[in-house]
This record gives C-alpha cells, structure tokens and sequence, in this order.
C-alpha cells in the first residue's frame, strides 16, 4: 500500500477516476495499485493528461497551455467527455482547431500552430490583419471563432464600432479575450454612417494598408433580409472558406504569393450592377474601368474577403472623394442606397483590371 506522504506528485486522481469507471470509488492509494497493475499487464493507462499529450509526441510548450478541465469546460461541444477522451479529442482535431485549451489567455506561437497542422505556409513571414466593422455585438461574438483563428497565427485585430449603444466594458472584454500578447487587437469608435464601408476607408485612413500584407474585411451584418437566422449562416458561408481554420489562411497567403488581388467564398460569388447601377458605373468611370466588362464579371457579394494591402492601397488612392451619408434615390432599405452597393463591386473589379486571376474563389 501507499502512505499519503509517499504519492507520486504527477499522478491526477480526478483525471484517473473520471477516465476509468472502474476507478470512480478509489482511493488515492487504490488509484495508484490499479495503476501499476495494468502497466505490469502491459495495459495501456494514463495516470495524467500529461502523460497522454507526451506519449503523443505534443511538444512541452503546448502541454502547458493544456488543462483537461478547461478543455471541456470552455468547448460546449465537448460536454460529456471523461478527460482521457478530451486528451484524445485535442490531439486528433482540437490541436488543428483554434479552440480554448484553458482558462485565461491562448498563447500559443505561430511556429506550433502551423508545425501541428501540417500547414507549411508563408503564413509566419506575412502581415495579416482583420479589419472589422462592427455594429451587432452578438454578431461580433459570432465572429471570435474566425478572429481567434487568426490571433493565434499572429495575426492583428482593427475593430471600428459605429454602435454607440455597445459599452465600452464589452468591447474591452471581448478585446482582451481575444489577445494573445502576440498580436495587436484593438478596437475605436467611429461616426455611424449606416454601411460597413466607411470603416474599411477609415483603416485606409489609419494607413493600416500602407505595408505589405493581407486584409480581412469583416462585418457584422444582421437583417431578417438575410434569413432566419438574422445573417449568421450568410456570415459563415462567407467566412469560413477564407478564414474558418489554419489550413484556409494557408490558402489564401499561398493565392495571393501567386498574383491574386482578392480571396472570396465561391458561395457568394455574383455577377450584374444591381439594383442601383448608376453610382457603380460613374464610379467606373472615374477608376478606368470598363462598364462593358465589368458587369460581366463576378464581385464577392456580402463584401467579407481577404485582399492585399498592394490591392487595397491603391484602390482608396484612386478613388475620388466619397460621402459616405449621400443617398441614391433607386436604393432600398437593404441593398443600393449607399454607395458601398457601388465599392462592394468596384473593388473586385479593380483587383482584376490587370489580370482576371486578380480574385480567387474558394469553397
């Protein structure tokens, strides 16, 4: 038998007694007989979540970052599991997948993330960066997944709120939720002129696209226009082809390595000038771009996609001065009565004017 004062520090009871059924009712020194019982029998079992994850081949710096607990705790999706099926769960997808491995902050190093994905990338000699648009709250929350995705790659966070209504103290949480010390996530209120393209111009303006790089631009869209949901699977079918794990940012720094302007979701690919073509055609007009073309050639509608800093940069240098409260007489209430009905296309038409491999689509 085992005296209290003689337990091996690296043994976890609770870890050991919730794997094993059998072990719910023993005692701490019953634990360990069982234990070595089963290695003298030469069947497999783990005294710990630390044995398993180094068993694994995990590196010490991500067992770290690891606690069976939290694990669960922090993934709904993961209710239920006994800690040895949280460890398994994590090394055979969790370790792939931007999730919470514990309370507090995820500081997990670019090197790790893309060495246990199987992504070799130029992700980690590349800026990246989200630009965000934010007016929902719970819209944004619904974002963290894709955000996180990409803090944890280095990637940094722009927020322009044009809600005033949303506290300061929740912009700030969620902030600090997202930071992983590695990355810059910040957040700035801007006026509300009713349309997400003001604050990708405001970005412009914050010279966030004056070094080489690539460009998130996200939003936080919700209308009963957009389904039953209020938005969220349209949110989602743009978002997780460019952005929804490593192996898609992978993708789409290795499409723009090759020349192209624009990454987009094939799901929302959209040919025609809309309900309100004449903004988009004077617009054109100014940029030196040819109508009879353009309207032949796709745009990313929902305006959610990955560009490159080059791309964007030169776009807002040529444009001519836009009021962003002026409103078009054949617009509705949900598409055409801004001119981001007209930016939303001119962009993707200014990515390809030098070459039609200027935007990718990608599902």
């Amino acid at each position: 038998m085992h005296s209290e004062l003689d337990l091996p520090k690296d043994f976890d009871f609770q870890f050991y007694r919730l794997s094993y059924p059998e072990a719910k009712r023993f005692s701490r020194s019953d634990c360990i007989v069982d234990f070595e019982c089963h290695q003298l029998r030469g069947s497999q079992r783990y005294k710990s979540a630390l044995q398993y994850l180094v068993d694994a081949g995990i590196p010490k710096c991500l067992v770290d970052l690891f606690s069976w607990k939290d694990y669960i705790d922090r993934n709904p999706d993961l209710e239920g599991m006994t800690p040895l099926e949280a460890c398994q769960h994590y090394v055979q997808n969790g370790i792939k997948e931007p999730r919470y491995t514990r309370n507090g902050p995820n500081i997990i190093l670019r090197k790790y993330a893309l060495d246990f994905t199987g992504v070799e990338s130029k992700v980690s000699s590349v800026k990246v960066q989200a630009i965000v648009h934010c007016y929902y709250f719970d819209i944004l929350l619904a974002l963290e997944f894709y955000l996180r995705t990409l803090v944890r790659l280095g990637g940094d966070v722009h927020i322009y709120v044009n809600n005033e209504t949303i506290p300061d103290v929740l912009l700030d949480s969620f902030v600090s939720e997202l930071n992983s010390g590695a990355s810059m996530v910040r957040w700035k209120r801007t006026p509300n002129l009713y349309d997400d393209w003001p604050s990708f111009h405001e970005a412009y303006k914050d010279g966030l696209f004056s070094s080489p790089g690539i460009t998130y631009k996200l939003q936080t869209k919700k209308s009963s226009y957009l389904g039953a949901d209020g938005g969220r699977t349209w949110l989602d079918e743009l978002a997780q082809p460019i952005l929804g794990s490593y192996g898609c940012i992978d993708n789409v720094v290795s499409s723009v390595g090759v020349g192209a302007n624009i990454v987009g979701s094939l799901l929302h690919q959209r040919i025609g000038f809309g309900i309100n073509p004449t903004p988009l055609v004077e617009l054109n007009e100014y940029l030196g771009i040819d109508n009879a073309l353009a309207i032949k050639f796709p745009f990313v509608a929902g305006a959610v996609f990955a560009i490159s800093n080059e791309c964007a940069q030169s776009f807002y240098a040529a444009l001519p001065p836009i009021d962003y409260s002026k409103t078009y007489e054949k617009g509705t209430k949900y598409c055409g009565r801004y001119i981001g009905h007209a930016l939303e296309r001119a962009i993707c038409y200014w990515a390809v004017k030098d070459s039609m491999d200027g935007i990718q689509w990608v599902c």
